[in-house]
């Protein structure tokens, strides 16, 4: 019997008190249920019951917004926790973090292979969702992105740039390329984000982008993510061209 279905068993059957926050991740109690008749949903429910009882908060729902770069919310009864990959999620500090940060309450420490399995249980108590046509880590990221395109001058021409700007937006191949590096100082300057460039990286990515290397004789080699076309137009956004000159922003 796996894991979760011994976690989904445990809680079908268990009339007594909740597991003690001091005791050890419990997941083999007994019973007869058939999980095969238990509804999607309500196993789901179930487990996010479980993990509670052995969190010491409240976990209403888990949800994973499904899609190139997978994100993940925690919903607490009076508040909501994202993940931004499935690595946070699994990772017992990160999760230590953000439930104290957000509910003021610390969780105890779980020792190595404790935490594995909870971990495990909360993907699989995970529900999944599209978002629509796009999650809202994407609604996000193309939002950001188009912010910064708009209002953001673009090169004619990497060579010869000052270094303030050869990481400004620029169109190659008809395409526009732009600098992870760039986009993510403009979104913690304007909208008082404090977003790392690895995160910025990830949303070009969910949004489609391809990561290139651009080589030139007067500026050093650098990263660009192209963006698809039909997403963002060059002819859609200013193209207000930087000067070369010694008074360029």
């Amino acid at each position: 019997m796996s894991a979760t279905d011994q976690f989904v068993e445990a809680i079908a059957t268990t009339t007594g008190p909740v597991t003690p926050l001091g005791a050890p991740v419990a997941l083999g109690a007994g019973g007869s249920t058939d999980n095969a008749t238990l509804d999607p949903t309500a196993a789901k429910a179930l487990l996010c019951e479980r993990i509670s009882s052995v969190l010491g908060v409240r976990i209403c729902r888990l949800v994973k917004f499904a899609g190139k770069e997978p994100t993940y919310h925690m919903e607490l009864e009076e508040t909501k926790i994202e993940f931004l990959s499935v690595r946070k999620l699994m990772s017992q500090s990160a999760v230590r973090e953000e439930i104290a940060a957000s509910t003021g309450k610390i969780i105890r420490k779980f020792k190595g292979k404790d935490w594995d399995e909870l971990a495990q249980t909360m993907l699989d108590a995970c529900v999944i969702e599209q978002g629509g046509e796009e999650n809202e880590w994407e609604v996000g990221a193309r939002m950001y992105v188009a912010h910064y395109l708009a209002e953001t001058g673009f090169l004619d021409t990497l060579e010869g740039q000052q270094v303030q700007n050869l990481r400004k937006p620029i169109v190659l191949d008809g395409k526009v390329a732009i600098s992870a590096s760039d986009l993510q100082m403009y979104v913690n300057k304007t909208m008082l984000q404090t977003l790392s460039v690895k995160v910025a990286a990830s949303m070009l990515g969910a949004l489609g982008g391809k990561s290139i290397r651009v080589r030139g004789q007067k500026f050093k080699e650098q990263s660009r993510w192209v963006l698809p076309l039909d997403q963002f137009d060059p002819a859609e956004y200013s193209r207000k061209t930087e000067e070369h000159t010694s008074d360029a922003i």
